[in-house]
């Protein structure tokens, strides 16, 4: 299972088809290949996920455009607008959340040189109305317990236990 970051193909993630998965929408890529889209809810061994992935890359102007960079690394309204109607639906409660960047919050602890942007912006506004145990995001390339709630993890694999 994998969510999307900033440096994905977008161009060939497009040509996969959506389907419903585990209560959510999902890219099957191959065989146990999963792409989990932005804004979605899955039920996975009956704990409740949320997904939002994405990231602004901060050094787009030197990437070549449709080969490393790609306009969608960023959400769209469309997607912003989904992932709301779906925390809603559960009003606002996961066991945990999934995403490629953290919220702006958590960003100025791990580094306030980095800045913020709207992406990280509404997910800070996620973490103010959402009841979750865990957020797990990787964008930051460290293996890093922020806080009790907050984890970023790169090259680490973790086994949950809520």
């Amino acid at each position: 299972l994998f969510l999307d970051g900033c440096h994905e193909n977008f161009d060939l993630l497009k040509e996969y088809p959506v389907t419903d998965w585990k209560g959510g929408r999902a890219q099957v890529i191959s065989g146990n290949l999963v792409h989990l889209m932005r804004g979605q809810l899955y039920t996975l061994e009956g704990y409740r996920f949320f997904t939002f992935g994405g990231g602004e890359s901060r050094e787009y102007d030197l990437r070549d455009g449709a080969k490393t960079w790609w306009e969608e690394e960023m959400p769209s309204l469309e997607e912003y607008q989904e992932a709301l109607a779906n925390l809603e639906r559960v009003n606002w409660t996961v066991d945990c959340v999934l995403t490629h960047c953290a919220p702006s919050g958590v960003v100025q602890k791990i580094n306030p040189s980095y800045g913020t942007d709207e992406l990280t912006d509404f997910l800070e506004m996620v973490s103010q109305r959402c009841k979750f145990a865990y957020w797990f995001f990787g964008h930051y390339h460290e293996n890093r317990i922020i806080d009790q709630k907050y984890i970023l993890q790169w090259e680490k694999i973790s086994e949950l236990g809520f």
